[in-house]
């Protein structure tokens, strides 16, 4: 068995921890088609927004994967907004490996906020089979949450909320709400030890077949 996933850092520590592969995929969300992306055994798709939010030519995604399937977003507002509440909806889906089998395991979700004058931020993150997770930003308060996914789980459709409200007449900028899980793997049994057991069988079936014959 290979050593335990990490739990993955929110995205803006990532330059300290990254593992093969060490970018970043970036996609602008006014173009959700070019958002279809893989990285590492990770692979990004079906991407929408609710009904009513338009996001601006600077707002963008930035999609991490890693070889054992743990990766993480990141939702970028950059251009100024006063209230904001909407969502965005993805599938993830964790490619196969010819050693492994990597199912979700945990899932964490985090805002980065820079809001003039004071406000609140918060997100949440959901989906089939996983926990919820919610994180909440007001001043300098903050709570968080950790998801659990059910057994055996290798594609997800989640859907992340987020809320940017203000203080007064200020507006958001610079707010980013993020998400990131971790995995579990187990060996895929080898074509070797197959081969080797097969071979076992059939060296045992000849020495009992020479045993009856010299009985």
């Amino acid at each position: 068995m290979r050593p335990p996933i990490k739990f993955l850092f929110p995205l803006l520590l990532a330059p300290a921890f990254v593992s093969s592969p060490a970018h970043a995929l970036l996609c602008f969300a006014n173009n959700l088609s070019g958002c279809d992306l893989t990285d590492g055994r990770v692979q990004y798709s079906n991407f929408s927004f609710s009904p009513g939010f338009i996001p601006s030519a600077t707002d963008a995604f930035s999609l991490l994967g890693f070889a054992d399937g743990s990766g993480s977003l990141a939702f970028n507002l950059v251009a100024p907004r006063n209230s904001v509440n909407a969502s965005f909806t993805y599938t993830v889906t964790l490619l196969p490996d010819p050693l492994f089998t990597y199912t979700f395991d945990q899932a964490q979700v985090d805002a980065n906020s820079n809001i003039l004058g004071g406000g609140t931020v918060s997100t949440d993150l959901t989906a089939t089979g996983l926990s919820a997770t919610t994180y909440t930003r007001t001043g300098n308060n903050t709570s968080t949450s950790t998801g659990t996914f059910s057994p055996n789980l290798t594609s997800r459709t989640f859907t992340q909320n987020f809320s940017i409200v203000p203080a007064g007449n200020a507006a958001a900028r610079l707010n980013t709400v993020s998400n990131q899980w971790s995995t579990k793997s187990l060996p895929v049994p080898g074509p070797l030890p197959l081969l080797g057991a097969a071979t076992a069988f059939g060296l045992s079936r000849k020495l009992r077949s020479r045993i009856r014959s010299a009985a």
